[in-house]
């Protein structure tokens, strides 16, 4: 009496999951909405029972989306979910170690739960923005060493998490209007907390996107840059072998009057001269500036 429990329940068979929630005083009709638990973004609401689903962050990061529900009813909440889910895992460290809520009741355990979702994605937030501004650091001092593939990598981890903040707020919005014996969160200081972070991540990712966004095009700009430049070599090498190549094929016909066949020195100095045309050519595109 004049407390709440917590259960956790994780990587749960389905089949037994109604008639587990059955035994804890779920009703059937959000027993069944629990049963077909798909990261869905939904409230459900009645009298003693409030269910609501969205998508967490797993432990992996921001790479891994974990669909995550709540049953809430007075005096018990259960959360549900297949994998580890980190924002879970360090609320209930921090419970345990100090044991402080607002509040005794159901609402502010769900806060201060949600509350600990909310600061995981904050710190999944600044972790992909650190790692966006090391690699925008690596293009400016030296383009070559920029992988590709880590950039697709930030680009997916944005994604999701974008997707996962984006339906967590529609749910934190809903459950602000949501008022009832089993669930009233309202003005709760740490649900305003998580209300916040959730706001905060969602203007953040926006605009670390729009940084990645710009990294991507340096990167595709470097990458045309070098490609022309190798383009640029080609081009001034087959200009170079052209009349060199033109030489070699007026001296290889065989016609029976030549006079420079019957030069003794004609052979050495033919190559001297197509090196030193060759040399020349290749003085000159540089002077250009071709093969910088």
């Amino acid at each position: 009496a004049g407390s709440c429990a917590w259960i956790d329940v994780e990587e749960f068979p389905e089949e037994a999951l109604p008639g587990w929630l059955a035994s804890v005083g779920i009703g059937s009709r959000l027993v069944e909405a629990a049963a077909a638990l798909r990261g869905r973004t939904r409230v459900i609401s009645d009298e003693e029972v409030t269910f609501f689903e969205f998508p967490a962050l797993g432990r992996s990061g921001a790479t891994e989306r974990v669909p995550l529900a709540f049953l809430c009813r007075p005096g018990l909440c259960v959360t549900l979910h297949q994998k580890p889910i980190e924002g879970l895992d360090s609320t209930a460290r921090r419970l345990a170690r100090n044991g402080m809520l607002s509040g005794d009741d159901t609402s502010s355990l769900v806060a201060a739960l949600l509350a600990g979702l909310s600061a995981r994605a904050v710190e999944a937030m600044e972790e992909i923005r650190r790692m966006v501004l090391e690699m925008q650091g690596v293009m400016d001092r030296d383009p070559d060493e920029v992988d590709l593939v880590q950039i697709h990598d930030l680009s997916h981890a944005i994604r999701t998490l974008d997707a996962v903040i984006g339906e967590r707020i529609v749910v934190l919005d809903r459950l602000r209007l949501t008022t009832s014996p089993s669930l009233n969160l309202g003005e709760n200081r740490e649900f305003l907390m998580a209300v916040s972070d959730a706001q905060y991540v969602d203007r953040a990712v926006d605009r670390i996107e729009t940084r990645l966004s710009h990294l991507r095009a340096e990167f595709a700009l470097h990458q045309q840059d070098r490609t022309n430049h190798r383009l640029a070599v080609l081009t001034v090498l087959s200009a170079v072998f052209l009349p060199l190549t033109l030489i070699a094929g007026i001296y290889g016909m065989n016609f029976e009057f030549m006079p420079e066949l019957a030069f003794r020195y004609a052979y050495p100095l033919a190559l001297c001269a197509m090196l030193l045309l060759g040399l020349g050519m290749i003085g000159w595109f540089r002077s250009r500036g071709w093969f910088d």
